[in-house]
């Protein structure tokens, strides 16, 4: 005889970061946890996918490997890392892609 009830909730393989949805953490394929910056790269881009109809084919198979934001001449940059494969795929959106995300950090 088994009881029956409200099964156990299972726990969550990841923790919960703030604002910061299942689809972007989708979005970044890596070995380690990522950081909250490039959760936040992550979540620009999922925004960028659901607010852009001529964006969305490309962005919906796009992933990103790394986020880093260095310092170059006093000011920041935001580098993005993909796979090769993926290279041809973000040429073709790169203004459109740089414009949003700078957008999304600054804000």
């Amino acid at each position: 005889w088994l009881p029956r009830g409200p099964k156990p909730r299972s726990r969550r393989r990841w923790p919960l970061r703030q604002a910061v949805s299942m689809s972007a953490q989708m979005k970044i394929v890596k070995a380690t946890e990522p950081d909250q910056f490039e959760l936040d790269v992550a979540q620009a881009i999922c925004d960028l996918e659901a607010n852009s109809n001529d964006l969305k084919a490309e962005l919906r198979e796009l992933y990103i490997v790394a986020a880093k934001e260095v310092d170059v001449t006093g000011r920041k940059a935001v580098v993005i890392f993909v796979p090769f494969k993926l290279l041809k795929v973000v040429r073709k959106i790169q203004s459109r892609l740089v414009r949003e995300v700078c957008e999304a950090s600054q804000g």
